[in-house]
């Protein structure tokens, strides 16, 4: 890979990695001083409750979605750094710069990756 195309991957992956750390950072806050608490009055009426737990949840699982993302831009990172980036993880074939361009933390084609998910949902 040419170094300017990996300076500017290096690049990119830093910034959304940035990116999302700032937006759990927000989040946590919001999480940990009850902020979704507040914003739905006080809490008592049954309500209230219902909706305030289903956006914990929906935050909850959006955290998780980050810190799976923030993991692959690192393993991505990683992959850049020894000369590895861009390779399938799975099968060892070369992934489309396309996909690259769309998902610069991809590890898997996009046939592995659907692969993957089918078998996901299968279980």
């Amino acid at each position: 890979m040419d170094p300017i195309r990996k300076s500017n991957l290096t690049s990119l992956l830093l910034s959304k990695k940035d990116e999302l750390l700032n937006i759990s950072k927000k989040e946590m806050n919001g999480f940990i001083n009850g902020d979704s608490r507040k914003a739905y009055g006080s809490g008592n009426e049954d309500g209230d409750v219902s909706l305030s737990l289903q956006i914990e949840d929906v935050s909850i699982s959006a955290m998780k979605i980050r810190s799976e993302t923030l993991k692959q831009i690192e393993h991505s990172l990683m992959k850049l750094r020894e000369n590895e980036y861009g390779v399938c993880e799975e099968c060892g074939e070369e992934i489309d710069e396309k996909r690259l361009n769309v998902m610069p933390f991809a590890i898997l084609c996009r046939d592995c990756q659907e692969a993957k998910e089918l078998a996901e949902k299968a279980r």
